[in-house]
């Protein structure tokens, strides 16, 4: 059996509030899940691991024996400060995406499910502007780069709505909708929706405030 047809999720490390934001986020994606400490304890069914961290040599401990399983997990890395992003250059391929601290919930809920799914996304740029991936993608959605209907529907995107919801909320047809969501991929130079919406956060202010993997609980509650 392949990761991939590994459903169940690992919660590794992190603090009471990014742990209870996670369990949220995987129970409305109806996956199984498991919550540990000790990269030890994550059982072997466990094909994606969410890894929390607050220091560099946390992460490096923590990848390290995720590696050292027969079958090492797909990883999703969560790091708890800005300046953290730096210490991911020269990820090894098991690492799948890394997930900024500012990143919305339904952004997070979107990028857990793509790797899940098989997917590597790694949609950040580092400091110095070096892009981990899809460097084709413009750091920022230049002025007058999409249209105002563009940007409207982007930012349904960016709450996790579906096309069909779009369509709904802005009274036009989903044809319509899938067609300006392929124009706008297609523009930003992107390969999905996913990193469309985080092109949109890290270009253009939202209308409503972003919820971050920190106050998810909060806000569901």
């Amino acid at each position: 059996m392949s990761n991939f047809d590994k459903k169940t999720v690992g919660i590794l490390g992190g603090c009471f509030l990014v742990r209870s934001a996670l369990e949220l986020i995987l129970a409305e994606l109806k996956l199984d899940y498991v919550a540990a400490d000790d990269p030890g304890n994550v059982p072997p069914d466990v094909g994606v691991v969410l890894l929390s961290y607050t220091t560099n040599e946390a992460l490096t401990e923590c990848i390290a024996a995720c590696m050292d399983r027969a079958e090492p997990p797909r990883i999703v890395l969560f790091p708890q400060d800005a300046s953290l992003l730096e210490s991911v250059r020269g990820l090894p391929a098991d690492v799948a995406a890394v997930v900024p601290p500012t990143l919305a919930a339904p952004e997070i809920r979107s990028v857990i499910s793509l790797v899940v799914e098989g997917h590597r996304i790694l949609p950040f740029a580092l400091s110095d502007g070096h892009r981990v991936s899809g460097a084709g993608r413009p750091d920022r959605i230049r002025p007058g780069l999409l249209t105002e209907r563009q940007l409207e529907i982007l930012r349904e995107v960016a709450k996790g709505q579906s096309n069909k919801a779009i369509a709904r909320s802005l009274s036009i047809s989903i044809n319509t909708v899938e067609a300006h969501v392929s124009r706008i991929i297609r523009k930003l130079q992107v390969d999905n929706r996913t990193q469309a919406a985080l092109a949109l956060r890290e270009g253009v202010p939202s209308s409503k405030p972003s919820v971050s993997a920190h106050g998810v609980a909060a806000a569901q509650a």
